[in-house]
């Protein structure tokens, strides 16, 4: 992790949000084992300023009224530590801010008395391709949502990844995080993700896109897209700018066709769950997202 901070903070409620499965004593880990692995996150958006040789000159936060303090500060103390990949001419201008996305992730630390948390930043990525430049939605169909999840109350956010060829077909995909909204036991929570999963990646695989005709990726011969998709109960209410978010993380894979020395600084939910991203674009953090500060 990049910092991290004892914050007392008893208003946080960071269990409370989360409901039970039904038949929730399954075998493995019971629910409380599992609400103790609960986090929550927001993204925060603003600009960097990263100078030709890759350091960081600036940093500024969207809206940074409308976020908790400790998370302001969090970013302030970090991000002008961190350190890009240099531009291939060392004495090019450079003019503009880089757009930032950040997941900050808050978690309870069990073992400290009281309301203690630990505050890290989990995902990161930097910079913003032009629309044209990227395959365009031309058919998304949503996945039909899981019976048995939803019947349980089952909620969650499945990270997809997949790779689009000249056709515009989805060559492959691959599920990289899938975190939910619910308690239950540890083998129920395997369930859980692998329905989501399965039904995402049943719909992504017909998915078709448009490829860029334009810009600088357009002669590539595939396309990497990370798309959020969300399955969502009618208790479910969006999170605002500013707001945690409350859910049980699942475990974070790598697609093998991924390149991971060009992914691996960037996580795989620096952006919320309404819009699709590239992989491996933008401006490079060298930085370890994880490294201790």
């Amino acid at each position: 992790m990049i910092h991290h901070r004892m914050w007392n903070c008893v208003a946080m409620g960071l269990a409370m949000a989360l409901v039970f499965a039904p038949s929730a004593f399954a075998a493995g880990k019971g629910p409380g084992a599992v609400r103790k692995q609960a986090e929550m996150s927001m993204v925060v958006t603003g600009q960097v300023r990263i100078a030709a040789d890759g350091r960081v000159e600036g940093v500024r936060i969207d809206r940074e009224s409308e976020i908790p303090t400790a998370v302001a500060d969090l970013i302030r103390q970090n991000v002008p530590q961190w350190r890009f990949e240099p531009l291939a001419s060392p004495g090019a201008v450079v003019d503009a801010d880089t757009p930032m996305n950040l997941r900050v992730v808050a978690r309870r630390l069990y073992e400290q008395a009281g309301e203690a948390f630990e505050l890290r930043v989990g995902s990161a990525h930097f910079g913003r391709d032009e629309p044209s430049h990227l395959p365009r939605q031309a058919q998304m169909r949503p996945p039909a949502y899981p019976e048995q999840a939803a019947r349980s109350n089952v909620s969650g956010l499945v990270y997809v990844v997949a790779r689009i060829g000249r056709d515009g077909r989805v060559e492959d995909a691959f599920a990289e995080q899938v975190n939910l909204h619910a308690v239950g036991s540890e083998t129920q929570m395997k369930r859980f993700r692998e329905q989501l999963a399965r039904s995402t990646l049943a719909t992504a695989r017909q998915w078709q896109f448009a490829p860029p005709t334009q810009g600088p990726y357009a002669g590539e011969a595939s396309w990497l897209v990370r798309v959020p998709v969300a399955y969502q109960l009618e208790r479910d209410r969006p999170t605002a700018y500013g707001q945690w978010d409350i859910y049980i993380p699942g475990p974070r894979q790598r697609a093998p066709w991924v390149d991971a020395d060009r992914d691996t600084t960037a996580g795989v939910d620096a952006f919320g769950d309404e819009r699709l991203q590239s992989v491996g674009r933008g401006r490079r953090l060298l930085t370890p997202i994880d490294r201790n500060g």
